[in-house]
């Protein structure tokens, strides 16, 4: 059963406890990320993710790994546009030490400024080995141009050297504030862990006075209006990722969900039985659903032989015109939300993601109890006008890396049109 509590300093605590589970996991997710860092300080949500363990590690005296593999207690963070994740999974027998991890991580930065510097010089290093992947960087600055979610999570090497403690402990003070802290505690969560934890928590001095971040999106001026948009390199390698723009109000996050699961989810979805089972073109393919309160992205990324560039784009069209059509398995999609629901219980992790981010970042109007329902409700036509709505040639931008010539490059433009017929 779903509990929701908020604390005496207002953090809001969302529980849903399986007793059968033999393990608990406590996220805590911070509405800050490269979406609304300040450009001179770009990568400085991601910077500070890194010093969280490091400042932890000083707290326990040098021994965090030791405790951490003495007690079970798995700890890590992710680090994402619009979004801190902090993550301890660990036995209910563990508790305490899992608690006063969580505590631990409110604490001040206390790392010396030679500390700082030696977590730089690895973010650096991240940010080298991330140079390499190209085609993704440059379809994000392309799709949106000149907004903050242009920026890098990781920042640049350039951003991320000037950050300093001062930045830093500015950071801490706006990522710790009231109306932008999320706890979720889920899997094996007994009355009293849970009280536990919302007693932690009300001891914390967190800012009360930074504004709410309700993840909007900034909309870029192109929004909607790409005339079909390549962006086209040479090389060796053939890949491509192809982005259309989304009106997350007007299209519900229901009828995202099953549109991109009939598309990319499963062994039954539209590109895996088109284009790697049927055809051959492609063994895999990797695709995003990204999406914010009023804008969102969905996007697809594949590698193909050179050779096989105008026939790929063709087999993608007609899957695409075929969903429009209402040519697809919609039971297979929801069986994700239904049946698919029931294993979400057995699994923390992506529990409280779910939890945490389509009632909360999304801010879907219904109770994770309410799922299946409101999945089941979405019928077909619903689906086929969201695809008609989605995949136009006003909302598609193409990045691709090829040996593709001018004639080549046109071709794919006419093909492409097809998608307005």
């Amino acid at each position: 059963m779903e509990t929701v509590l908020t604390s005496k300093n207002d953090i809001e605590i969302l529980s849903y406890s399986n007793p059968h589970m033999h393990h608990t996991e406590l996220g805590v997710y911070l509405r800050y990320g490269s979406m609304y860092e300040p450009n001179e300080y770009n990568g400085i949500a991601h910077f500070y993710e890194h010093v969280i363990f490091r400042n932890l590690n000083k707290l326990y005296g040098g021994d965090l790994y030791r405790l951490l593999d003495l007690n079970g207690v798995k700890f890590d963070a992710c680090t994402y546009k619009e979004l801190i994740e902090i993550n301890i999974k660990f036995l209910p027998s563990c508790s305490g030490f899992a608690l006063d991890i969580l505590e631990k991580i409110f604490s001040p930065i206390i790392l010396t400024a030679g500390e700082i510097s030696a977590e730089r010089n690895r973010i650096r290093a991240e940010i080298r080995e991330h140079s390499t992947w190209d085609l993704d960087d440059l379809s994000i600055k392309t799709v949106w141009e000149n907004t903050s979610l242009a920026n890098p999570i990781l920042g640049t090497r350039g951003t991320v050297s000037k950050i300093r403690k001062k930045q830093l402990s500015a950071a801490h003070r706006e990522i710790f504030s009231a109306s932008n802290i999320i706890v979720c505690l889920t899997g094996n969560v007994s009355d009293e862990l849970l009280n536990k934890t919302k007693f932690v928590l009300e001891k914390q001095e967190i800012s009360q006075n930074v504004p709410f971040r309700d993840n909007t999106a900034p909309v870029t001026k192109s929004f909607g209006n790409r005339s079909c948009k390549i962006v086209h390199y040479c090389s060796n390698d053939a890949r491509m990722r192809l982005c259309f723009d989304m009106d997350c109000q007007e299209i519900t996050r229901a009828e995202r969900d099953l549109l991109y699961d009939v598309l990319f989810t499963g062994e039954t979805c539209k590109f895996y039985q088109r284009l790697s089972e049927e055809n051959g073109l492609v063994y895999s393919f990797d695709a995003y659903l990204g999406d914010y309160r009023n804008i969102g992205c969905i996007s697809v990324f594949m590698e193909y032989a050179n050779a096989d560039f105008l026939l790929l784009i063709k087999e993608i069209v007609k899957i695409f015109q075929e969903i429009k059509q209402g040519n697809f398995n919609l039971s297979c999609a929801k069986a994700n939300y239904t049946l698919g629901r029931e294993f979400l219980l057995d699994n923390p992790h992506d529990l409280n993601w779910s939890l945490m981010f389509k009632s909360r970042f999304l801010g879907t109007e219904y109770a994770f109890k309410d799922t299946a329902n409101v999945y089941e409700s979405i019928t077909d036509e619903r689906i086929v006008n969201a695809a008609r709505k989605i995949f136009t040639t006003e909302n598609l931008v193409a990045v691709i890396a090829n040996k593709a010539n001018e004639k080549d490059l046109q071709t794919a433009k006419n093909i492409f049109s097809e998608l307005d017929m």
